[in-house]
């Protein structure tokens, strides 16, 4: 079972389908249940392919990811392993909320990260953002990426979100948490050196 994490035997079973009308059972064809010896839970399978619970791909969201991305993260993970194409565009709708909070003027997502690039965003982090749009772009739209082809370029993106908040916003949260720490007239004394 996905949930209990442990490899354990499945008690496997035929899926029936009560007859609303004179009684009796069908027998679901290419479905079946198993049962999970360790945990006790069920899932459900359709021709080799587990149906229920639904598997949720992604690794657990930053700490420090916005509430919105972070809401859009979850639709994502909850999605994914049905449709691996909808969770990818999921993803960048978030990168584009997170841009948008980084970069507040008009324009394109491409645009803006031009502009984060302009304004110093560190060379991976601009790659980072440029692979999540153009994947998450080519997912909706007929392209040249196969999402169904490359079964951890999904898992990679939901990586590559992370990786992002991590730079964009936990690091300079962290520093200028410790920046504030220093005594005032030594930040004042750096202000003035720096022109600020």
């Amino acid at each position: 079972m996905p949930g209990c994490g442990v490899f354990a035997n499945q008690e496997w079973r035929e899926v029936l389908l009560r007859a609303q009308y004179g009684g009796g059972f069908r027998k679901l064809e290419n479905y079946s249940a198993a049962e999970c010896t360790a945990c006790g839970e069920a899932s459900i399978w359709r021709a080799g392919s587990m149906i229920f619970p639904l598997v949720r791909q992604g690794e657990e969201p930053h700490a420090d990811m916005p509430a919105d991305v972070l809401a859009i993260y979850e639709e994502a993970r909850a999605v994914s392993s049905l449709s691996r194409k909808s969770a990818a565009g999921l993803l960048r709708l978030g990168l584009q909320m997170l841009v948008d909070e980084l970069d507040t003027g008009s324009g394109s997502i491409d645009a803006k990260i031009g502009r984060l690039v302009q304004g110093g965003l560190d060379p991976q982090v601009q790659q980072a953002m440029d692979v999540l749009r153009v994947v998450g772009n080519e997912s909706v739209h007929p392209g040249q990426i196969d999402l169904d082809a490359d079964d951890d370029l999904l898992p990679a993106l939901f990586n590559l979100i992370n990786v992002i908040v991590e730079q964009v916003v936990s690091r300079p949260k962290t520093i200028g948490a410790l920046f504030q720490k220093l005594p005032d007239a030594k930040r004042a004394a750096i202000q003035r050196r720096d022109g600020v």
